[in-house]
């Protein structure tokens, strides 16, 4: 069954019988070349993307499978539309906007291994795989002890019994060594994912052959840079879709893919022959601080004062002038000189633009998860060069933090880990408000140090905490942004 269009004619729900008789065949015959840890929007929008341009343009003739990540996830989902689902490319403005779709016919299904295991080992014994990709947000390249013959919930440990069941099946030879590639918004982290795999193996005691050839495989430190909504209902499309495509995937145009590691690459997965969009061996360090401190860091420095204030998407923010005002603030006042790279300036500029765009739906909420983590790697980096670089504390990001303090307190929107929920409520039984803060600044599990320490920042905090307290979120960013830098 399908479901009824704007246009009222019935569409066919996506799946294997909406493909031609020769496109089933020639998908058939496509061998497994890479394995995604994660299902979710962004590893659709951004590897799918990769991989049906790669077999389109470059004659790559390979598919990809995913790995449900959480025991919650959207395995049934995808097998249930045998993996065919479209990513919506949109931009422009709203009277003329930019939508072009693209069908990924590339991937074969989803593996969910709480389920089956045995199903995600098997992935690791194919012939023509050649790289596993990952993307687990900022907090999942971390260890956690867990036994060798678990179900494994950390995504170090999964791929360290995932390479280990590929040693094996090869009798360990040198051709069969992968290319790892994780996604994931921390710095090194193909360095740290490697670090952390090679910890686990030896903890396991698994063998010196083993960690020799784990150190023979590739594991690269990247950079992604594009903005992915996920699914928009079909009546927010300008345009009408082929199929009723539960899975449908929206997200910008811009596609930036920085990596850094062996060169060899571009001759086993020629995604580095698509001109700007992808980088080799670029300056990954300017690239990924760009993008992190000024995209990211915009995003996550927002998020707070404006689900306090009832503003939903990055889109309602940048059209409010009070928001706008604030953010341009705090990207060319503070996280900017705090940064000090040459063209950070134009980069912040077209990042504005980006935001502006009125097609995403680009959902604070969806920033705010485990938004704790994300402000260390994000805003707190900017707020440590400020105060390196200006002996005091920079105002605005003072804010955001105190928004993101009030945003907890409040708590009916928080989705953060147990031990971050937990640290943050035993500060907040403190009754005096200055002690309040003080507790929460002093949080090192969380922050990585005592950010008491920093000058000026403990009294911006509580400054700020008792404007947004007293007046709202949206009047106290335009009260701050105007005493700051009026």
């Amino acid at each position: 069954m399908g479901k009824s269009t704007l246009s009222g004619r019935i569409k066919p729900r996506l799946n294997a019988g909406c493909l031609t008789i020769a496109e089933r065949k020639k998908r058939d015959g496509m061998p497994v070349k890479i394995v995604c840890f994660g299902e979710g929007n962004f590893i659709r929008a951004f590897v799918g993307y990769m991989v049906e341009r790669m077999n389109r343009f470059r004659g790559f003739n390979g598919a990809f499978v995913t790995v449900q990540g959480l025991e919650k996830g959207r395995a049934d989902e995808i097998n249930a539309a045998d993996g065919l689902y479209e990513i919506m490319m949109r931009g422009g403005t709203c009277s003329k906007p930019l939508e072009k779709l693209m069908l990924v016919k590339s991937l074969k299904g989803c593996v969910d291994p709480y389920k089956n295991y045995g199903e995600l080992l098997s992935l690791a014994g194919g012939r023509e795989l050649k790289a596993v990709f990952s993307n687990t947000t900022e907090f999942g390249i971390a260890y956690s002890r867990e036994d060798f013959g678990a179900v494994h919930r950390n995504f170090p440990n999964k791929l360290t019994r995932f390479l280990f069941e590929r040693f094996s099946v090869f009798s360990g030879s040198e051709d069969s060594t992968l290319d790892v590639i994780p996604l994931e918004l921390i710095e090194n982290n193909g360095k740290k994912l490697k670090e952390t795999v090679l910890r686990v193996a030896r903890e396991w005691n698994l063998s010196g052959s083993f960690i020799k050839w784990l150190e023979s495989c590739r594991f690269y430190d990247t950079l992604v840079d594009r903005i992915v909504s996920g699914y928009v209902p079909e009546a927010d499309l300008c345009g009408e879709t082929r199929f009723d495509d539960r899975l449908l995937d929206v997200c910008e145009p811009f596609f930036l893919f920085v990596l850094e590691g062996d060169e060899g690459i571009g001759q086993r997965l020629p995604f580095v022959s698509f001109g700007r969009e992808v980088i080799a061996n670029g300056n990954l360090k300017f690239y990924r601080d760009r993008k992190v401190r000024i995209l990211n860091g915009a995003h996550t420095a927002l998020f707070a004062l404006c689900l306090l204030d009832g503003a939903e998407t990055v889109e309602q923010a940048v059209c409010d002038e009070v928001y706008n005002k604030f953010l341009r603030a705090a990207l060319f006042k503070e996280i900017i000189p705090a940064f000090g790279a040459a063209g950070a300036e134009n980069y912040a500029e077209e990042v504005i633009k980006r935001f502006y765009n009125p097609f995403l739906n680009h959902r604070f909420e969806s920033i705010a998860l485990n938004s704790v983590s994300k402000f260390v790697v994000r805003v707190l980096v900017s707020v440590k060069d400020y105060v390196e670089r200006f002996s005091s504390a920079p105002p605005l990001l003072s804010m955001s933090l105190a928004a993101m303090i009030v945003f907890y307190e409040r708590g009916s929107r928080v989705s953060d880990s147990p031990d971050v929920i937990n640290a943050f409520a035993a500060a907040f039984c403190k009754v005096d408000t200055w002690q309040k803060i003080n507790a929460v600044l002093s949080l090192s599990e969380l922050w990585g140090q005592d950010l008491n320490r920093m000058p000026g920042l403990g009294r911006l905090t509580l400054e700020a905490y008792e404007l947004i307290v007293s007046i709202g979120a949206r009047k106290a960013a335009e009260e701050f942004t105007e005493r700051y830098y009026g």
